[in-house]
């Protein structure tokens, strides 16, 4: 997929008539940017340098997106939109439908994937109830190879990761973390990915990884957009330590002031209501 977006890439500064050299000065090296333009590398670029690239050649991140990848990114915002309605019946439809797909060779396994994900995530069922036990290897094994964490890389990992096993979901936030550390800035992406990854790992209840998860976050300055997201993960953990909702219910109180906030407040209840079953303190 990264190696589309740089194929694109070319496509694109072919088009403006910029050199090699005139895109890639202060940026990259001239052959590190023709391998990539060219297919030629298999761990795609970097986040921080395909944002300058991309800056350089005003161009958006969405004009890189390959046709496939446009298509994934397309079913993200129906399956979105079917999750904020609560459409259990329309996100089993769409699932089937993108599996009978994908099993026919007419598209690749991410779509259905992230269509799987938000249908468990909603009925809690569990992954081999939606696919198959070689197609979540198969998901799996394409999980495993994230290893440059571009932006599409780290969106298909925060929109898949309830049909991985949780050591896997732990394994690759570890590795997330690394690389952006390595950078010295978390992408927001990153971000949600993380707490996305968090929530998971509550919810199969690997408390201790999503533990050190969350102590990372806190200690990120570039947390501040998601704060609240942040406070109720602690708040979450608070109540499995404690059987307390004290600070949830301060949580829910203070987002009910806020108007622009009600949707999440919604889904956060709905979050605590599956961490009050899956634990069994009702």
């Amino acid at each position: 997929m990264s190696n589309q977006i740089g194929l694109r890439f070319k496509e694109i500064r072919k088009k403006k008539h910029l050199s090699l050299k005139q895109v890639s000065e202060g940026i990259t090296s001239i052959a590190r940017l023709s391998r990539w333009e060219n297919g030629l590398t298999n761990d795609g670029m970097p986040i921080e340098i395909v944002e300058k690239l991309i800056k350089r050649l005003n161009i958006s991140y969405d004009e890189l997106l390959s046709k496939q990848y446009k298509y994934s990114i397309s079913i993200m915002y129906q399956v979105r939109k079917l999750y904020k309605n609560n459409d259990i019946d329309g996100l089993k439809s769409l699932t089937d439908q993108l599996l009978s797909q994908y099993r026919n060779g007419k598209i690749e396994i991410l779509p259905s994937a992230v269509a799987a994900n938000f249908y468990l995530d909603l009925t809690g069922k569990s992954r081999d109830s939606v696919m198959t036990k070689t197609e979540l290897l198969e998901l799996s094994k394409y999980c495993r190879y994230l290893k440059v964490w571009t932006i599409d890389e780290t969106i298909i990992f925060s929109n898949v990761q309830l049909l991985l096993e949780p050591d896997l979901v732990y394994m690759l936030s570890r590795e997330l973390i690394s690389t952006m550390h390595e950078k010295g800035f978390y992408t927001n992406y990153a971000i949600i990915s993380l707490l996305n990854a968090a929530f998971v790992l509550i919810k199969s209840k690997k408390v201790e990884y999503a533990r050190k998860i969350i102590c990372i976050l806190n200690s990120l300055d570039d947390i501040v957009d998601y704060k609240y997201n942040l406070e109720f993960l602690n708040d979450i953990i608070f109540f499995i330590d404690h059987h307390d909702s004290s600070r949830l219910d301060s949580l829910f109180l203070e987002l009910e002031s806020l108007t622009k906030y009600k949707q999440l407040k919604s889904d956060y209840k709905f979050a605590f209501s599956q961490v009050k079953q899956i634990y069994n303190l009702e």
